[in-house]
C-alpha cells in the first residue's frame, strides 16, 4: 500500500518465480545492478572532454570496486555491476564497505525495472537482507507474508566463492553420533585463536547463537551438539 509508483507485477526472466499483484503489465527482471556512490563533479575538465573529475556531489556511478566485482563473479551476460537473480527471485552480493551504495532490479536488456530510492552503507563484515523489493508492510504486494525459501542466489555466490579463493571463513563437517538421535559432532574452521559464536539456522535466513566458542592455533575446534532429530540444520562459526 505504500509504493504504488513502481511495478507491482515482477516475474524473473527465464521462467522463474513471479509475484503478481495487480491487472496490467508483467515486469521481466533479471539483474540487480548496484550503484555507488561516488563524490564527482557532472563535467570534464574541458568542454570537449566529458569525464566526469573529483568533485563534491555524490552521484551513482555503476559499480566498480575491485574486490566486489572480483568476489561477485558474474555470468556471462551478466552487466559487471549487476548480479543475477535467482529463479526463486533471490539475490546475493559483495559489496563495498563504508560506501553509499544503492541498486535497482533491471530487465534482461539491463533497463532499470524497479528503484531503490535511499542510500545504504555496511559495515566490515556486515550482513544484510531483505524480504523483497515491495516489502515495505508486513505483506507484499501480491497480498503474501515474506518469503521464507532457503536463498538460491546466496547458495549460488557462496558455492563459488569457495571454489575461487580455496578458503572460507569457516567450515563445517558434521558427523551423525551413534546411538543419540540429533547429536552431532562439529569440526569447524575459522580465524587462529579468534573468539566467535556457534551459530544454528533451519533456512539459512535466521540463524540463532548456540554458545560462545574459541578456536585454536591452527584455527579448528570441535565441538558436540545437540539438535531435533530428523530435522535439517545449518551450522556456521561467526567471528
Amino acid at each position: 500500500h505504500a509504493d504504488r509508483q513502481q511495478p507491482f507485477n515482477l516475474r524473473v526472466a527465464g521462467g522463474g518465480t513471479q509475484t503478481i499483484g495487480a491487472p496490467g503489465k508483467i515486469y521481466d527482471i533479471a539483474f540487480l545492478e548496484i550503484l555507488q556512490g561516488d563524490q564527482i563533479r557532472g563535467f570534464g575538465l574541458t568542454a570537449a572532454n566529458s569525464t566526469p573529475r573529483a568533485g563534491r556531489r555524490v552521484l551513482a556511478q555503476p559499480l566498480h570496486d575491485g574486490a566486489s566485482l572480483a568476489n561477485n563473479q558474474p555470468d556471462p551476460g551478466t552487466p559487471s555491476s549487476a548480479v543475477q537473480l535467482g529463479q526463486d527471485g533471490s539475490m546475493a552480493a559483495f559489496v563495498p564497505a563504508r560506501r553509499a551504495l544503492t541498486w535497482q532490479l533491471t530487465g534482461t536488456n539491463n533497463a532499470p525495472v524497479v528503484r531503490e530510492r535511499f542510500w545504504l552503507t555496511f559495515q566490515p563484515g556486515e550482513i544484510r537482507s531483505c524480504t523483497s523489493c515491495h516489502g515495505v508492510n508486513t505483506r507484499d504486494q501480491a497480498n503474501q507474508l515474506p518469503p521464507a525459501n532457503p536463498p538460491e542466489a546466496l547458495r549460488t555466490l557462496l558455492q563459488r566463492w569457495k571454489v575461487a579463493t580455496g578458503v572460507a571463513p569457516s567450515q563445517a563437517h558434521a558427523l551423525t553420533n551413534h546411538g543419540e538421535p540429533g547429536r552431532v559432532s562439529l569440526r569447524l574452521r575459522g580465524t587462529p585463536g579468534s573468539t566467535g559464536h556457534l551459530e544454528t539456522s533451519p533456512d539459512l535466513i535466521h540463524w540463532t547463537k548456540v554458545r560462545r566458542v574459541s578456536t585454536g592455533a591452527d584455527g579448528s575446534v570441535q565441538l558436540d551438539v545437540q539438535g531435533a532429530a530428523g530435522h535439517q540444520r545449518y551450522y556456521r562459526l561467526a567471528e
